[in-house]
């Protein structure tokens, strides 16, 4: 999963800094909460649909490796569709997006635990246990300078909530 987890990442990577070349703006973000952190890129085409990538730490996960179960925190991975309005010549724009992706729950060794100090029996993979993950998260954006905007929002998942700050370039 993590080899997967990466390919999308390269592939929306790529897809961003094409999709940047052709008239559309970006923003960077990071979002902080209670039990959340998360740093995420959204872009705007000039059709006024946006879309989205947060990728950070949302609550925790079950670590059963090493011989005993301990909470860690997780990883998650949300896409985001939506939309971002901006009307030419105002100061004020809205970003509104709803985000759904997965979101780790647990690691465990498949075939038990190791009792020579390595973190599961024959020092194999542990597996990873996944579920889906949905929220949303709106922003207000507000000029700066003419080409900078800065972005303040919030994000709301279905475990957890957090501010958004970020810029528009």
């Amino acid at each position: 999963m993590k080899t997967f987890l990466r390919t999308i990442l390269v592939q929306l990577t790529l897809l961003a800094f094409t999709i940047q070349s052709s008239q559309s703006q970006g923003a960077l973000y990071v979002a902080a909460g209670e039990k959340s952190f998360a740093a995420g890129a959204i872009l705007n085409f000039n059709s006024g649909f946006a879309f989205g990538l947060d990728f950070g730490t949302d609550g925790k996960k079950e670590d059963s490796t090493h011989g005993y179960e301990k909470p860690r925190n997780n990883l998650v991975l949300l896409l985001s569709p939506g939309i971002h309005i901006h009307k030419e010549g105002k100061t004020l724009g809205f970003t509104l997006l709803f985000m759904i992706g997965a979101r780790q729950t647990g690691t465990y060794c498949p075939s038990g635990d190791s009792h020579l100090g390595f973190r599961c029996y024959a020092n194999e993979e542990p597996s990873d246990e996944y579920q889906a993950a949905f929220g949303f998260f709106g922003a207000i954006s507000g000029a700066v300078s003419p080409k900078n905007n800065i972005l303040l929002g919030a994000k709301v998942t279905d475990t957890s909530t957090g501010l958004a700050l970020g810029f528009w370039f």
